[in-house]
C-alpha cells in the first residue's frame, strides 16, 4: 500500500527523490500550480536576501496573488524593486511575486519550523489593507 504524506517532489538525474513543497501550500495562480519553495528559490539567490518565505493570497481575477516575505542582510538592502528585477530575469512571468514586504524576521516554532500559515493571515491583512487603501484614493 501507499501512505499519502502530503509531500511533492521529483526524481532528478541520479534517480533519487528531491522535496518540492507540501501539496497543501501550493498556489494556485491563474490554474497554474506554484510551489512557494521554488519561488523562495529565486529569491534566495539575490544577494540581498537573508530568508524569505512566499505564501498564496486569495485573489477574485486569478485565483492567488503570491505575496513574498524578504529579511534582507541588512535593513538597506532591501529594494523590493530590484528583488522583483531578479525574479523577472530567472524565473516564469507567472511565477513573479506580486507583493515583496520587508519583515526583521519570519515567525518560527520553538523548533525552528516556519509558521506559514501565521504569514498566510498576515499577507491577508496586509493585502486587504493595501486594496482598502487603493479604493479610498
Amino acid at each position: 500500500g501507499f501512505y499519502r504524506t502530503g509531500d511533492m517532489g521529483m526524481l532528478n538525474a541520479q534517480g533519487d527523490f528531491v522535496f518540492v513543497g507540501r501539496v497543501s501550500e501550493m498556489i494556485k495562480r491563474a490554474g497554474i500550480n506554484v510551489s512557494p519553495a521554488e519561488v523562495e528559490a529565486v529569491l534566495r539567490r539575490h544577494p540581498s536576501v537573508r530568508d524569505t518565505a512566499v505564501v498564496g493570497v486569495p485573489d477574485a481575477a486569478r485565483g492567488e496573488r503570491i505575496f513574498a516575505f524578504v529579511v534582507p542582510v541588512t535593513p538597506q538592502a532591501f529594494d523590493a524593486d530590484a528583488l522583483l528585477r531578479h525574479c523577472a530575469a530567472e524565473a516564469s512571468k507567472y511565477k513573479l511575486p506580486d507583493h515583496i514586504e520587508n519583515c526583521a524576521a519570519l515567525p518560527l516554532t520553538v523548533t525552528g519550523k516556519l509558521q506559514r500559515r501565521e504569514l498566510r493571515q498576515l499577507a491577508i491583512a496586509r493585502v486587504q489593507a493595501m486594496l482598502q487603501g487603493a479604493a479610498a484614493s
